[in-house]
């Protein structure tokens, strides 16, 4: 199967998209989008992880500097974190099915 390129999300397209599959008008998706992002952020911030309902959860890993080589050159990764996603199987399973790469879905296998 071959993977489809999507066209960027740019604000112009995003907004109103999001406004139309949950019937409200844009400037209130953008309030709540706000709100779900600081509520994200300061849990975070707070705690280094937060658990969304039927999403999965955000946590901040920490990775130590460490050397290394490759090719014959000496590399150094300094310290550094990021933020880490992992969705719910409910989740996996529902973006599977909507993509068409679940096994059972369109008779992929």
């Amino acid at each position: 199967m071959e993977k489809k390129k999507s066209p960027k999300l740019d604000e112009k397209r995003f907004w109103p998209l999001v406004a139309d599959k949950c019937n409200l008008d844009i400037s209130t998706v953008k309030l709540v989008y706000v709100a779900l992002m600081k509520t994200i952020l300061f849990e975070l911030l707070e705690k280094g992880f937060i658990n969304m309902p039927q999403w999965g959860k955000f946590e901040i890993r920490e990775y130590k500097q460490r050397n290394f080589k490759l090719n014959g050159k000496e590399w150094s990764a300094h310290d550094h974190k990021r933020v880490n996603f992992s969705p719910t199987a409910a989740l996996k399973k529902y973006i599977r099915i909507k993509a068409g790469m679940d096994k059972y879905s369109r008779g992929n296998k």
